[in-house]
């Protein structure tokens, strides 16, 4: 995998260096812009200094296909050689926080969380009064439904398909129509789905085939789920990204000749956790108490609402119990450090951004868990901000 384009930006806090997104022309979101602008929209954010969109714009068929996990650094360590790997143009940030939930929904809306309030795969909404995770979407405790989400109320930012001048075509999972996410995200698009890996680059083919200059998202979460599930350096994970590779170098061949620029990236990384080192909060029974809500964030990056008159007792027990294994910072100081993006800021962001930021060091997580919350011990983890995580591939190719 190439380096170019690897962005190294830091931010110290606290003693502690981070490596956070390049929003002024390194990220995933300035890629997006880069697209938005080659199909005729108008973008929030600079163009990606790797593949502006001057290098699009001639193209009839614009195809981001985001392989949910499939990071950087992964591939730079185990598929160098493979068709992708070869065809790497470079190296990108994701955004604060790296996870599925922030960072896909870059993808479907051409901003960051700063602007689309999608903080975290779990968010505490004031306005529902639960913590709950938005995608599905379902409660944190007991995980129920949320049939009165309204994302129009939640995040309300406009779709990728609605910036830009040209058709836009979605290919995602059937089970993911009719989710309130989707519906919002999707608006603007005529949607392919599909139930297997053959069907979801045969719908990529079909939707380039339409009339028109267009714009294709393409999105496959399998690679992200075996991570998860069984680590980054599994067997099944290895076997499936052959898979992947042999399909992508498959649909290379039969695009040929589309006038298509089909770019290949990811939402975020993955990095393995041990189980002895995935933290609980009723561990510390005094922690606990300081917290007016459950966490919400993610397990490697996390949102703290601290109870009245409790931050200092809840920065020096963080600091004498968990300093080791955690940095934690004032959300607000994070956002005026820029983690979140650049410009405007959501109505309803800072409600979800909590009190405190708790950022794992590397090899650590922490998690809290709610009655009738089940808590795996599955050692891929996302969310924090170690290259691994954070950094993944710019993979470009004009069929």
């Amino acid at each position: 995998m190439k380096r170019k384009g690897a962005t190294r930006k830091t931010v110290t806090l606290h003693g502690r260096e981070f490596l956070v997104p390049d929003y002024h022309g390194g990220s995933i979101v300035n890629l997006m812009s880069s697209v938005i602008t080659a199909r005729g929209g108008k973008a929030v954010y600079p163009e990606l200094r790797l593949l502006p969109a001057a290098e699009l714009k001639d193209a009839k068929n614009v195809v981001v296909f985001i392989v949910d996990g499939l990071g950087a650094e992964w591939m730079s360590r185990h598929a160098k050689k493979s068709f992708l790997g070869r065809h790497g143009k470079g190296v990108m940030t994701s955004v604060f926080p790296p996870t599925t939930a922030a960072a896909t929904t870059t993808y479907y809306s051409g901003v960051t969380a700063q602007q689309h309030a999608l903080t975290g795969w779990y968010v505490y909404a004031k306005e529902l009064g639960i913590v709950f995770a938005p995608l599905p979407p379902f409660t944190r405790s007991g995980g129920l439904p949320v049939p009165q989400l309204d994302m129009r109320e939640f995040s309300g930012v406009q779709s990728v398909f609605e910036r830009v001048r040209t058709s836009s075509y979605q290919v995602i999972p059937a089970e993911y129509v009719g989710t309130p996410y989707n519906d919002w995200f999707s608006r603007g698009a005529k949607l392919f789905t599909y139930t297997t890996l053959h069907e979801c680059f045969e719908n990529v083919v079909k939707a380039v085939k339409k009339p028109g200059r267009k714009l294709v998202l393409a999105y496959w979460p399998e690679f992200d789920k075996r991570t998860h599930h069984h680590g980054t350096r599994d067997a099944s994970v290895m076997s499936h990204f052959k898979s992947l590779d042999e399909k992508f170098e498959l649909l290379a061949r039969k695009l040929a000749g589309t006038d298509t620029a089909l770019i290949v990236s990811a939402d975020h990384g993955l990095t393995d956790i041990p189980k002895k080192r995935i933290l609980n909060v009723e561990e510390h029974p005094e922690l606990a108490k300081l917290l007016a809500l459950p966490l919400s964030g993610e397990a490697r990056m996390s949102y703290a609402y601290v109870r009245d008159g409790k931050a200092g007792a809840f920065e020096s027990y963080m600091k004498r119990r968990l300093g080791r294994v955690a940095t934690v910072v004032k959300s607000e100081t994070a956002f005026k450090q820029g983690l979140f993006g650049l410009g405007a800021v959501h109505p309803k962001f800072r409600e979800r951004i909590g009190d405190y930021l708790i950022i794992m060091k590397d090899g650590y997580a922490l998690q809290d868990t709610l009655i009738g919350e089940h808590h795996s011990k599955h050692p891929g983890r996302h969310g924090g901000v170690s290259k691994e995580e954070m950094l993944v591939p710019l993979i470009v190719l004009r069929c």
